[in-house]
């Protein structure tokens, strides 16, 4: 099964298409707070709890997260739908394969790339959860190089709006004999 751009999602129940607003993403809804730390290094500063590490859009992208969610599955391919339980309460687990977006600078240097996405979704089409990895490998004249990104998160409805509760991003990259690993922890938590 082939999602296809502009129509809508078949079991998310949420539009593909974006909304116009004239009201902000921040007014009348709830105060956002975000805890952030930046990493799981032990020398890394420690975490943040403030807006300081987080831009105007990824702070959007938190509070109204299914128009990004749906770009992702534009053009994805369903592997797999079964039932399955997400934090003790029933829920429909889509197993995806997303697409690569064409990059005529990297394409002829990525050998091998894979990107997954598992999407759970609630009794009522929403979702409220994902996981997604991002394998790729390759090699630019004599450098090769691979990376791997797994991003995880937990989703609650506010308003007829899909926001981020929780979201944990965490990379490992290799190149030029150098090995990175970083990881992100963002939680929401929406104040009256």
């Amino acid at each position: 099964m082939r999602l296809a751009q502009g129509a809508p999602c078949p079991v998310a129940g949420i539009p593909v298409a974006p909304r116009a607003s004239a009201t902000s993403p921040f007014v009348p809804h709830p105060r956002p707070t975000w805890p952030l730390s930046r990493r799981s290094d032990p020398d890394a500063p420690p975490p943040q709890t403030e807006l300081g590490g987080l831009s105007a859009w990824d702070a959007v992208a938190l509070l109204d997260a299914a128009p990004g969610l749906l770009n992702e599955l534009e053009g994805a391919t369903l592997v797999e739908a079964r039932a399955d339980l997400r934090d003790g309460r029933p829920a429909l687990r889509l197993s995806l394969a997303l697409r690569r977006r064409s990059d005529p600078d990297l394409d002829s240097a990525i050998k091998q790339y894979e990107d997954t996405l598992q999407l759970w979704l609630d009794d009522e089409g929403w979702p409220s959860a994902m996981e997604r990895t991002v394998r790729i490998r390759g090699s630019k004249f004599l450098v090769r190089f691979a990376g791997e990104t797994r991003l995880s998160a937990s989703y609650v409805r506010v308003a007829d709006r899909l926001v981020v509760a929780r979201q944990v991003e965490e990379s490992v990259s290799e190149g030029m004999g150098n090995r990175d690993r970083e990881t992100r922890r963002t939680t929401v938590t929406l104040l009256p």
